[in-house]
């Protein structure tokens, strides 16, 4: 509990100051007070200056109203949910969002569709390691920027059957021809972060093709169906995607590939485009059908 007590406090104060804010108005003193006697388990009054006590360290001179005061108070008590009370607990559910309840699992990725992708695979009796390398390949069409089938694959898994924890390093090889005498043959003095030389050999395909023939239920090809169709079909580019592209968007325009894979006339996709990748689709074609 003590060890909590930091973190408790300064989930407290962040959300003390949004919600200071906005909130105004006398009429939340009262539901704050409540509220926080519930949460922290006490009296109202103590519960309020409890409360309170995290608003003034932080913003001793608010110039809020009382109202807006207590409602920072009444969101610094609710934060106090982190590490609940035994009154806490006892409250109904009633107003908090649905816990997540299967039959298949729950699969947790950045991008919706990748996990999206994954629940798919598992649905139709897959394993979890089936929806491991669905959601990977989708995750790699989704987000280029961060990884794909050019790239490396780490996984642990552990079987639950034999009680046995394994791990896989799918990280890719240097290039053969890709000596010290080459860069320096053609004027590189340190290993480049863009361009073709700073490419290892893929490892990512390997290591789904391993992780299936160990462990999988269901074959590489059914595995990736999802993300060729997510990139033969396109997605809307979400939020942080569309600003990573933004910025990427002068780098790719240097090369004639990238721009052409990775741009629209030009520009990065914008919030809400949708993006297709053909030649990446065709890609992971050639791999689902031929391995």
């Amino acid at each position: 509990a003590h060890a909590e007590a930091p973190h408790r406090r300064d989930g407290q104060r962040r959300l003390a100051r949004e919600i200071t804010t906005i909130v105004h108005g006398a009429e939340a003193t009262q539901a704050a007070i409540e509220a926080s006697a519930i949460l922290f388990g006490g009296s109202p009054a103590g519960a309020s200056a409890q409360a309170l006590e995290v608003l003034a360290t932080e913003v001793p001179t608010s110039p809020f109203t009382a109202g807006a005061t207590l409602a920072a108070a009444l969101a610094a008590s609710l934060l106090a949910a982190v590490a609940p009370s035994a009154a806490a607990q006892s409250l109904s559910r009633s107003q908090s969002r649905s816990m997540v309840v299967t039959r298949y699992g729950i699969v947790a990725a950045e991008s919706p569709l990748a996990a999206q992708a994954g629940a798919q695979i598992l649905a139709h009796g897959g394993n979890a390691v089936d929806a491991i390398v669905a959601t990977n390949a989708v995750m790699g069409v989704v987000e280029p920027m961060m990884n794909g089938m050019g790239g490396d694959l780490f996984a642990i898994v552990y079987d639950a059957k034999t009680g046995r924890l394994y791990g896989l390093n799918a990280s890719g090889w240097s290039p053969a021809a890709l000596t010290p005498a080459f860069l320096a043959a053609h004027s590189i003095a340190k290993m480049p972060l863009f361009g073709i030389d700073s490419v290892t050999v893929p490892g990512a395909v390997d290591g789904w093709t391993q992780l299936l023939q160990r462990f999988g239920r269901l074959s590489l090809h059914d595995d990736l169906q999802p993300a060729i169709r997510t990139a033969r079909e396109g997605f809307p580019v979400p939020e942080w995607d569309a600003m990573y592209w933004s910025e990427a968007a002068p780098a790719l325009a240097k090369n004639p590939g990238t721009a052409q894979t990775y741009l629209i006339n030009g520009h990065a996709p914008a919030l809400g485009q949708v993006f297709a990748n053909p030649d990446l689709a065709r890609s992971l074609t050639l791999v689902a059908d031929g391995g």
